[in-house]
């Protein structure tokens, strides 16, 4: 996924193993594309092959909600089909978060902020 695979080759590549995988950071190849960018399709893919892979936390207790609100390049419909995977990732808050409001809605205003040029055009 890091290496921006097609479609094509992440749809032959996903396999019970593979897609539960966690690599040093405690990512899984969901929580890699909501940081780092795919296509909807593979994320969808992603999410339909391993669905509670919306739950995962990393070492520092983000869900891939907050990795996808991070990332600029991560569209509407993408933020939406994560959070319906997991609407509860909303209220989660990372392990070093100290502050009264939760980190999904911190992450979904900095999204909102970032790109309200994609919505107006």
């Amino acid at each position: 996924l890091e290496l921006e695979l097609g479609d094509d080759v992440i749809k032959l590549l996903i396999s019970p193993f593979a897609i539960r995988h966690k690599d040093n950071r405690l990512r899984t190849p969901l929580r890699i594309i909501c940081e780092k960018g795919a296509s909807l399709e593979s994320l969808s893919m992603v999410l339909k092959a391993y669905p509670e892979a919306a739950r995962e936390k990393d070492r520092l207790g983000c869900t891939p909600l907050h990795n996808i609100c991070e990332n600029e390049s991560a569209s509407l419909e993408m933020l939406s089909m994560v959070l319906k995977a997991y609407p509860e990732a909303a209220r989660a808050q990372k392990q070093q978060e100290k502050r009264t409001q939760t980190a999904a809605v911190h992450h979904f205003t900095t999204f909102v902020t970032t790109n309200q040029h994609h919505w107006s055009r």
